[in-house]
Parts: C-alpha cells; sequence; structure tokens
C-alpha cells in the first residue's frame, strides 16, 4: 500500500531532479546524462562556480534586472511622473557548501564523501572543435578521503584527489563558555570550495560543479547542539515547545546547503 509518505518523497525526489539535477541515489540512465542546454542555464540551483571567477560570471542573466512598479493612477497623487525602477539585489552564485558541527574528544578522524557532476560539452560529428554545441553530457564523480583530527586550532586545506581543483577547507575550535556540552567538546566546519581555473565564457560551465553534495561520517557519533535561547524564553508557546521536542535534536548546520543528519542505531 503507497503511503502519503511515499508519494511527498517521490515528488521530492522529482522536483530536485528538475531544478538540481540527479544526486548519488539517481536512477543510472541519469548519472550520465545529455541535456540540451547549458547546465547552468538547465539547473536553477545547486552548482558552484570557481571561486576566482569574476562578478558577471558569478552573477546570473537577471541578477540586474530591475523591480517593476507600476505608477500610480490617481490624479490626485503628488507625483505624476512614473517612479523609476528600484534597482535588485545583485546575487551571486556561491563557490562553496559547508556543514558544521559538534564532535567529542574522542574522535581522531572523519570519513568524507565528495560527490558532484561535472558536464562536458558534445562536438557535433564533422564540425570543427571550436564550434558552439547545444548538448552536454553529465560525468558522475565521487571521491572519498579520510581528515585526521587533532587538538590544533590552525585552519586545513587539502586538495580533493582528481577533482582538477576542489578543495576541503577545515575549521577545529575548542567549544569554551557553556555547560550544556561534555567537556573536551570540538566545533568542527568543513566547507567544499570550488577552486578550479575560470574558463572562457562559451565553456564557463566545464568550471562549474554540479549537485555538489558532501558526506561525513564519523563512527563515534555527533553532539547535540544546544539551543542557549531557553534561558531567555518567557514565552509560554515557546516554552511547551521545547517541552513538546526536548527529544529532537539538531546535529549539523549548513552553509549555502541544507543540512541532513542519518542517525544509526
Amino acid at each position: 500500500m503507497t503511503t502519503s509518505a511515499a508519494v511527498r518523497q517521490k515528488l521530492v525526489e522529482a522536483l530536485s531532479l528538475d531544478l538540481v539535477g540527479p544526486d548519488a541515489t539517481a536512477d543510472y540512465h541519469y548519472q550520465d546524462e545529455i541535456i540540451s542546454q547549458s547546465p547552468s542555464k538547465w539547473y536553477l540551483t545547486g552548482f558552484l562556480v570557481p571561486y576566482e571567477a569574476s562578478v558577471q560570471d558569478r552573477s546570473g542573466d537577471t541578477a540586474d534586472e530591475g523591480l517593476e512598479i507600476d505608477a500610480p493612477t490617481s490624479k490626485s497623487s503628488e507625483d505624476e511622473n512614473t517612479p523609476e525602477t528600484a534597482s535588485a539585489r545583485k546575487a551571486l552564485f556561491p563557490s562553496s557548501i559547508g556543514l558544521s558541527f559538534l564532535i567529542s574528544d574522542k574522535t581522531t578522524s572523519l570519513d568524507l564523501e565528495v560527490y558532484w557532476g561535472d558536464y562536458q560539452p558534445l562536438k557535433p560529428d564533422g564540425i570543427e572543435n571550436k564550434a558552439k554545441t547545444d548538448r552536454w553530457q553529465r560525468q558522475r564523480q565521487l571521491q572519498r578521503l579520510t581528515v585526521t583530527i587533532n587538538d590544533s586550532t590552525k585552519p586545513v586545506t587539502l586538495d580533493v584527489p582528481h577533482s582538477d581543483g576542489l578543495k576541503l577547507a577545515i575549521s577545529n575550535r575548542p567549544v569554551n563558555g557553556t555547560t550544556k556540552l561534555p567537556a573536551g567538546t570540538r566545533a568542527i566546519s568543513i566547507f567544499l570550495i570550488n577552486h578550479r581555473c575560470p574558463k572562457p565564457d562559451e565553456e564557463k560551465d566545464t568550471g562549474y560543479i554540479f549537485q555538489s553534495h558532501l558526506t561525513i561520517h564519523n563512527r563515534d557519533g555527533f553532539i547535540p547542539r544546544p539551543d542557549l535561547r531557553d534561558r531567555q524564553i518567557e514565552d509560554d508557546d515557546e516554552r511547551i515547545a521545547d517541552l513538546q521536542y526536548r527529544d529532537d535534536y539538531e546535529f549539523a548546520c549548513g552553509h549555502n546547503v541544507s543540512a541532513l543528519v542519518q542517525r544509526q542505531d
């Protein structure tokens, strides 16, 4: 019997496939898909542009479009002139995604999986290599690596193998000043950054990474993030919500990406 939860999950998967593209769990025939348009135009979100790309390359085609405001129609208006178009805020594509979480002092290493998709233009037969193409093919990429965790607070940068310029930036800091966490707790932030060299405009998508995904495994588990607001909450509804959800915890915070934690019993 199909449940409402299963139907909802199918809708979420279809929406994600349409807006972001195939992830690591997508059907195999999507993994090497061929699309009829450059992927940065085909997909709405989920890609990272090179860190050193120009502002023009890091903004979308509609980033400079203004907000349209209808002119007043009333004759009694103090200003009957058509108002100027309000300027829109320039939106830039991200170059990194990251996760922040807490671990105990027992953790000495973390296992990481970096997943993404590369797209390459397909050159039609009988046409010179410099000819423009409207067909792009996806190449699935997955790299696994282990990161050592110690007491050092010095930031660490690692190269992602066989990625042509992707890097991992790791921050490791002790947590002090709260009695809600076990002694020795450390705050870890790991970012996946696109440090590829920017490509010419007609091939700029070959320098992007699409469907970027970062998975972190810790055999010692993660420490729940405490809610420090409850010390100052006076609203009765907030206090009731704290009571109702006292067994639900936040284990990670995403940066330019959502965070999902899978608990293993």
